[in-house]
């Protein structure tokens, strides 16, 4: 769950799953 949040932070926002 964290894992798209992070990533979505990050500014990758690709792995929104």
């Amino acid at each position: 769950a964290l894992n798209l949040y992070a990533t979505k932070l990050a500014g990758g926002g690709i792995e929104s799953t």
